[in-house]
Formats: C-alpha cells, sequence, structure tokens
C-alpha cells in the first residue's frame, strides 16, 4: 500500500476509534502512525500493533476490537469518494482529473462523506431543529442541504460536464456525470436520516441535558462540550455583573473625620475603604474511572473555562493514585490537555478506584495550602472497592477551608449501598452534590461558584 493511502486510512481509523469513545492523545496517534509503518499491512498486525499504542485500559478493548472490525470488514463500503468511484471502475487518471476539478467549498465536498460530514451536519443543524414538527421532515431535510452547500452541486456538475465532454467525449462524460449524481443522492439520503434521527431524539421527551454523563453518544459529547464551555463564559460573566453590582463602597469613617477636622466638616470630603478582592483559591479531584470519566472531563473543562473565577486553580484526577494536571493545562490547551489526563499519562487508569489512599495522598500533598480561602471540590461516584473511604479526610478538609464539595456522579437512591461511601462523605462535607447529568452538573457548577 502507497504510504499516502496508508495515511489516509490511519487517519480514518484512529478519528474512528475516538467517535467510538476512546481518549487518544496527540502522542499516542502519532506514535501509532509510526507503528503501522513498520508492520505489514493486513488486518491482523494493524489491529494488534494499533492496540498495543491505543488501548490503555483493559475495558477498552472490547470497544476497540469492535471498532476495527466495523472499519476494516472487507472494506464493503470504502471510505472515500475517490475509493467508492474507483470500485465503480473510474480509472487512476480520470479520478486525478476529478480531483483537480473538484474544488472543495464549492457544494461538491459533500460527495466526500467522511469524517468531517459529521461535524459539517451538526454545525448545519444548530438552531434548525428544536422541536419541530416530523411532518415536516422533508422541508428541514431542504433547510439542512442548503446549509451544506447543497444547492451549488446542480451548476457545478453541469459546469463539470461540459469539460469532462472537451476531455472524454460525451458518452464517458455522462457517465462520470452520472456516478457523481449518484453520489449526491447518497449525500441527500444521509442528511435527511440525521434530520429523522435528530427529531426522533427530541420527540423521545429526554434531551441531552437530562442524559446520564455515561450514556452520551459521541455527537452529543461534543455539544456537551459546547455547552459546558458556554456555561463557564457565563459564570465568569455574571461574577463581574455580582462585581459591579456591588460596588458600593463602605465610608472610612476616622479618615474622613481627620481630613475635615480643618474645614468644621463644611464641606466634607468622604473617603472609603479599599475594597479587598476575595476571591477563593480552588483545589479540584476528579475521579476519571470508567464509570465517572464524562462528568470528569466536563467539570475539568469547566473549571478551566471559567478560570475568572478564581484566585488560584489546582487541579488532580485520581483511580488509585493521586495525580497533579494544574501544570498539564497550563501548558496544553484545554482539549489535548484532557487528553494527556484521560489516556493514563497522569495516573494508570486501569486499576480499581481507592479514595482512601488518595485522599490521604491528598492532604499529605496539599493539606497545609488549604485555608479559609480555599475550596476543595470532589467529584467521583463514592465507590470505595470496600477499602477504606477516606471519609475522615475530608473531615479534616472541611474543617480548615471554606467549603469541600462533593458532587456525586452516582444516583442518589444508590448513595451508601454496597461500596458506596456517598453516605460518609455527605456527612462531613460542605454540601453534596447529585450530578449524573449536564442539567444537574450545571445546576451544581452555579450553586457552589456563588459560594
Amino acid at each position: 500500500m502507497d504510504p499516502r493511502t496508508a495515511t489516509r486510512l490511519t487517519d480514518e481509523l484512529l478519528w474512528s476509534l475516538r467517535r467510538a469513545g476512546l481518549v487518544i492523545s496527540t502522542a499516542q496517534a502519532i506514535e501509532a502512525a509510526r507503528a503501522l509503518t513498520l508492520v505489514p499491512w493486513d488486518a491482523h498486525s494493524v489491529r494488534e500493533a494499533l492496540a498495543a499504542v491505543v488501548v490503555v485500559r483493559r475495558d477498552d478493548r472490547a470497544t476497540f476490537d469492535r471498532t476495527f472490525e466495523a472499519f476494516f470488514s472487507g472494506r464493503t463500503q470504502p471510505r472515500s469518494l475517490w475509493e467508492r468511484l474507483e470500485k465503480k471502475g473510474v480509472s487512476a487518471a480520470e479520478l486525478g482529473f476529478l480531483q483537480e476539478l473538484l474544488a472543495p467549498g464549492d457544494g461538491v465536498a459533500l460527495l466526500e462523506r467522511g469524517a468531517d460530514f459529521d461535524h459539517a451536519l451538526g454545525q448545519a443543524a444548530r438552531g434548525l431543529l428544536g422541536h419541530k414538527n416530523p411532518l415536516q421532515l422533508g422541508f428541514y431535510t431542504h433547510r439542512m442541504l442548503a446549509r451544506l452547500g447543497h444547492p451549488h452541486l446542480r451548476p457545478e456538475l453541469a459546469r463539470l460536464r461540459m469539460v469532462l465532454v472537451d476531455a472524454y467525449g460525451e458518452e464517458r462524460a455522462d457517465a462520470l456525470v452520472a456516478l457523481l449524481q449518484g453520489e449526491a443522492l447518497e449525500t441527500e439520503r444521509a442528511v435527511r436520516a440525521h434530520v429523522e434521527q435528530a427529531m426522533r431524539t427530541e420527540a423521545s421527551g429526554e434531551s441531552v441535558g437530562e442524559k446520564d454523563c455515561g450514556e452520551l453518544d459521541p455527537r452529543e459529547l461534543v455539544r456537551v462540550r459546547a455547552a459546558v464551555r458556554e456555561l463557564g463564559h457565563k459564570l465568569v460573566a455574571g461574577l463581574r455583573v455580582r462585581q459591579r453590582a456591588g460596588k458600593r463602597r463602605r465610608i472610612d469613617l476616622r479618615r474622613t473625620l481627620r481630613a475635615s477636622l480643618a474645614t468644621g466638616g463644611v464641606p466634607v470630603r468622604l473617603h472609603f475603604r479599599a475594597r479587598r478582592q476575595d476571591r477563593p483559591r480552588l483545589f479540584v479531584l476528579c475521579d476519571i474511572s470508567d464509570s465517572v470519566r464524562a462528568a470528569a472531563r466536563f467539570l475539568l473543562e469547566l473549571t478551566y473555562a471559567a478560570q475568572d473565577l478564581w484566585d488560584d486553580t489546582r487541579s488532580f484526577v485520581f483511580v488509585s493514585e493521586l495525580g497533579e494536571t494544574t501544570q498539564l493545562f497550563r501548558e496544553r490547551p484545554v482539549r489535548e490537555a484532557l487528553e494527556s489526563a484521560f489516556s493514563g499519562e497522569v495516573v494508570p487508569t486501569s486499576h480499581l478506584s481507592n479514595y482512601g489512599r488518595v485522599l490521604r495522598a491528598f492532604e499529605e500533598r496539599v493539606g497545609a495550602s488549604v485555608d479559609r480561602r480555599s475550596t476543595v471540590l470532589v467529584l467521583g461516584d463514592g465507590r470505595s472497592n470496600y477499602n477504606d473511604d477516606g471519609a475522615e479526610v475530608l473531615a479534616r478538609l472541611r474543617a480548615r477551608a471554606r467549603h469541600v464539595f462533593f458532587f456525586a456522579t452516582d444516583h442518589r437512591e444508590r448513595w451508601g449501598v454496597g461500596d458506596s461511601a456517598l453516605r460518609n462523605y455527605q456527612a462531613v462535607v460542605t454540601r453534596m452534590f447529585e450530578t449524573t447529568c449536564l442539567e444537574e452538573l450545571e445546576t451544581a457548577a452555579r450553586t457552589f461558584t456563588r459560594r
């Protein structure tokens, strides 16, 4: 296989794995591409080489195998427009000629239906659906196609036919254009299916914000991440509004009287006390084990989208060990830092969670820095795996801190059941929040940022 095709297939395969839920950092993607240059390009060799690089957690192997099989199962449905045309009898010379003629951005790019197609659909659908009547499926499909640039296809194909007639004659030109028209029809069907699925989801009555974080599909995750970033900006804007509203200054009586002695108090020159900025320091501890990784990702992204709310932020992730990610988020873009944190680069992610060990490690490492200006926020499901839960550590932190909050990612009726230590934690923290979905996470975030 030529290097160009191998690179494209590797990119598409990694994209498919990410879409299936695997966290693959940029460093892993580079290492995967390097590994695939060292093995034969057959299914078994590629599978094992890729798995050795991107499968960090044992539970991810089943997802990896399932996605790999779907991607490589005979390659019955070619991935790119050019593969599909080649399979339908278009020669290499004709393919090269078409690639030169079909410029991106003129509507013809829709025919590709590659890795960026779902993203384009999501962008076009924004604000377009929203509780529409399912009987208007055709109308909204047409609107979506218009937003995607589909109306430009027909005049572009007509222009293309004239060029092809000069190059290959009318018969071959008509055959090639017919193939492209068939691809355009498939694009229309894909958009219609997307609109139909979106309407069906809305009709079910369960919004993305109401779904458990762990049940969100990849498209919903993209929407939720955008909502989390927007929430962070809203929280910061709300803080600034409250600061402006609270700018009523207090009179410094001693300085005012002293300055007024020379005039007998007529006129009086008022002196005010300087306002003290009292933003708390924030310590965030996020469980990143399989059961809570989606909620942890949202909380970390929210924390760094709303940096201005706190004087200083230190973040930690844990499973059975504690690792600090503060520097990681300072040095890298948030999304890249999140991928690194969840890929096992900071702490091993394949172990069972151990809250007692983690909380004691946190107290030993930063306990001396926790004071009355500090807020400690813990997110997790509180599953101790029948180890010591470390509730007494949270109690000691609560005695020293301004607040200790716990975002519980397990449903309230399961708190304290089995190996759940959430009831023990609830007894010692400032407040326990149930945060199993985005709406609950937003409510909790708005509440604790006002404290």
